[in-house]
């Protein structure tokens, strides 16, 4: 089974006025899980893993897994690197055949981050791969967000367009008030 890029299940999402769920799966357990229901649903699905999980199991292995796995249901899965936090990670999935992968450097500096996404693009667009991006502080399940803060997290509309339009990224994660992780205090 090939994986589908996740913007084609976004795009027909769009169209047909559903959504998408996407899973942190760590491992071939998670994985028949989220398929069986997705099967049962009758309903596209995205698994993803991150820089958490790697250390547990390579992204080659991974994928090579939740292939296994997918064969198994006939329905359209992407599978997504989420939150990669280097460029090296992001290639290594692109060699181990994602269809989708995150590159975010959005706590670096703007440039940076456009720099890094536009090589990642550059690498990825051949092979069909959908490239993710991020900006403002959408937060992680291991630290609190910022949101509420002084200074402000939100994504920045004119900075998003310009962001898309210099990297050429196909999806944007963008902060529009989320709240992730634990809580110190109610979001």
């Amino acid at each position: 089974m090939k994986f589908v890029p996740m913007h084609d299940l976004l795009e027909r999402a769009a169209a047909g006025g559903y959504a998408v769920p996407a899973f942190d799966c760590w491992n071939a357990e998670a994985i028949q899980t989220v398929l069986a229901v997705a099967r049962k649903m009758e309903a596209p699905v995205i698994v993803m893993n991150g820089p958490a999980g790697f250390p547990l199991i390579d992204p080659c292995t991974y994928s090579r897994i939740a292939r296994a796995v997918a064969e198994e249901h006939p329905l359209p899965v992407a599978l997504h690197l989420d939150h990669g936090d280097s460029l090296e990670l992001a290639l290594a999935c692109l060699e181990a055949n994602f269809s989708s992968v995150m590159l975010d450097f959005s706590r670096k500096a703007f440039d940076e981050n456009v720099a890094a996404l536009k090589e990642l693009v550059e690498q990825a667009r051949p092979r069909g791969v959908t490239v993710e991006g991020e900006l403002g502080a959408v937060g992680r399940a291991d630290n609190v967000t910022m949101e509420g803060s002084r200074e402000s997290t939100l994504t920045d509309p004119a900075q998003a367009e310009a962001f898309v339009s210099r990297t050429g990224i196909d999806c944007l994660a963008v902060s529009i008030g989320n709240a992730h992780g634990q809580y110190a205090s109610l979001p």
